[in-house]
Parts: C-alpha cells; structure tokens; sequence
C-alpha cells in the first residue's frame, strides 16, 4: 500500500516508551513527529537543514506546514523500529504535497498510517510565501 508517486526517502525511526499511551499502544499525536522527522532529515539530505536564522538577525527561509492530514491504519506498540518513506505530490511554484508512509521495520509493506502534507516556502523576515530553492522546484522532473 505505497502511493503511485515518487519515492524521495525514506528513513528507519525508534518509538520510545514515553510515547505510548493508556491503551499501550503509540498515540496518535507522535506519527506527526514522525512525519516531521523524517522530512527535517529529507530536507537536510538536500543541503536545505533546518536550523534555525544562525548567525544574522533575521530568520530567513524555510518550509511551513499549511495542511495536514492522517489516515491511522493500525496501531504501533512500543518497542518499535519504524520505516518512513516520503513521496512526492503535487508540485507547484511556491509549495509541495508530500505523501508520508510509516510501517514497522519487519513489515515494510504493512502501512500504520499515511499523511499528506503541504509545505509552502516562506520569507520569515518579509512574511511571505517565496518560490521553492533549487533543491526542491528540480524534484519537478521526476513526476
């Protein structure tokens, strides 16, 4: 159960205990750190790392999240090794879909959850949406 898209990454994560919850199972809330995790890790793969404004006084430019959205389909118990694979999606001149899968690492085709997110780059200092980099507008190409 894989997207029909581009495969761009994908990266192995560890749940730690503290993320279960009462039902001892993973909650909810931490497959969105997963997603994020892995597009930090995606992003820094392309020379794009999320750090934070360094050395000036401005905060420059980077990805934001303007929608999310999840389909749990199983539950994960802790303790787990996790795949997630990042695909792309739609592509347009200031913002991309990518498509998140998470399984468990001895069953890389059976999907827990899948997530759609859309980034827009935007100019922290300015406030404004901004074309995507170099990086980002060549993944074009492999639609």
């Amino acid at each position: 159960m894989t997207p029909e898209a581009p495969l761009l990454f994908e990266t192995r994560l560890t749940t730690r205990w503290g993320e279960q919850d009462l039902f001892a199972h993973i909650n909810n809330v931490h497959y969105l750190r997963y997603f994020e995790e892995g597009r930090v890790r995606w992003l820094a793969s392309l020379g794009l790392p999320i750090s934070g404004p360094g050395g000036g006084s401005g905060l420059g430019e980077g990805p934001i999240v303007a929608r999310v959205a999840v389909d749990y389909l199983m539950p994960v118990r802790y303790p787990a090794e996790l795949l997630l694979r990042l695909y792309l999606g739609r592509m347009g001149t200031r913002s991309l879909t990518l498509l998140h899968t998470l399984a468990q690492v001895e069953t890389p085709d059976q999907v827990c959850a899948r997530g759609e997110v859309v980034l827009v780059w935007y100019d922290h200092d300015r406030g404004e949406s901004r074309p995507l980099p170099a990086q980002l507008s060549a993944l074009a190409s492999r639609r």
